[in-house]
């Protein structure tokens, strides 16, 4: 299911109660990465592509982690807003990879290197549009921001929205081999993506957060069948 959907802001939408763990950055020191040659690299990063969602989707109105991020969204780290978040909050490639492998089934495991590429060239790429303090300014309001207003932070400028596709929060689950723990790097976001594959519903990044008021609200449990 895929069709063009404005964001709006998070802030406010779900009740006060705590939606995700709350924790900055990674949550201990990464392993080295693995290396590789390019042409491995490139061939990993094509893999990738085709289990994952497309770097230019909805960014849903419920707050993401950065695990949540990485494990569900990792393509969006092409956006410089996405990848300037992870590296403001103390990820670097070798963190980001390592968890990314952990939680996705990757023919012989995504590189660092590509993905240390793919986050700089991002990153300059919001440079040259957004302008020279643009980095500093958005690393200084996004850094240790709880996930509530980093995700807000992440959205589409009204003149970006062009060409940014709704989808089916069913296909997050292909290619995946775990989710992300429930309160310790997965969140409210989390819960609704393991609803909707256990009981096929059928929601969308554009309309998730309906799901996730009734899960939040306990007007519908982990348990029920959707309506």
């Amino acid at each position: 299911m895929m069709s063009m959907f404005p964001s709006t802001p998070t802030s406010g939408g779900l009740p006060s109660s705590p939606l995700t763990p709350g924790r900055v950055g990674p949550p201990t020191p990464s392993k080295r990465g693995n290396s590789g040659n390019t042409s491995i690299a490139k061939r990993k990063a094509h893999v990738a592509r085709g289990n994952m969602a497309p770097a230019f989707v909805v960014v849903p109105q419920v707050p993401l982690t950065d695990t949540e991020l990485i494990v569900y969204f990792f393509q969006s780290l092409g956006r410089p807003t996405v990848a300037l978040r992870l590296y403001s909050r103390k990820w670097g490639p070798a963190q980001m990879v390592e968890t990314l492998n952990a939680h996705r089934n990757l023919e012989g495991g995504y590189l660092r290197n590509t993905c240390s590429v793919k986050c700089i060239t991002a990153i300059n790429k919001g440079k040259e549009k957004y302008g020279k303090n643009w980095a500093d300014q958005f690393r200084e309001g996004i850094e240790n921001a709880n996930d509530l207003i980093a995700t807000d932070l992440i959205r589409y400028p009204h003149d970006e929205l062009e060409g940014v596709l709704d989808y089916d929060i069913r296909y997050l689950g292909n290619g995946l081999k775990k989710h992300p723990e429930q309160g310790v790097d997965g969140g409210i976001f989390t819960r609704c993506v393991k609803y909707c594959i256990k009981h096929d519903a059928s929601y969308a990044l554009s309309n998730v957060h309906e799901l996730a008021w009734a899960l939040q609200t306990c007007h519908l449990t982990d348990e029920e069948e959707a309506a």
